[in-house]
């Protein structure tokens, strides 16, 4: 049976008999939300009906803290990396990033990931990869 935390899987249950990679590719988006299915997978969206990615963020202190849903996947299948920037000049860095799960269900879990604020602004952004 096709198990959902398994990327190749959830591509089967999601469009069965389907093998159109402008569907299915891991790099499509055919709900055009601007979220790829490797993306939508990963963060246990629906990837047939346009939706969108709702993390929170907060300044506390002298940290920031950023909260979001991933769906618990197979051991190999994802890589989730919280990165910062100050410049937007593809200067990301995960220096000084921890992650704590703070809930979960059978499916899916909830990352708190904290880093340091910065004097001035700085962006913050999810990446997702295949290993």
């Amino acid at each position: 049976s096709n198990n959902p935390a398994v990327f190749a899987d959830w591509l089967q249950l999601t469009w069965p008999g389907v093998s159109d990679l402008n569907i299915t590719g891991p790099d499509a988006d055919p709900d055009q939300d601007g979220l790829t299915n490797l993306v939508e997978w990963a963060l246990h969206l629906n990837a047939t009906t346009p939706n969108a990615f709702t993390p929170t963020f907060e300044k506390t202190g002298a940290s920031l803290q950023y909260t979001y849903t991933r769906r618990k996947t197979a051991p190999g299948e994802a890589i989730y990396q919280v990165e910062w920037s100050d410049t937007l000049n593809n200067a990301w860095s995960t220096l000084g990033v921890t992650e704590t799960r703070i809930s979960e269900t059978d499916e899916t879990e909830t990352i708190h990931a904290t880093m340091a604020a910065s004097t001035g602004r700085r962006f913050v952004r999810l990446r997702v990869q295949r290993p």
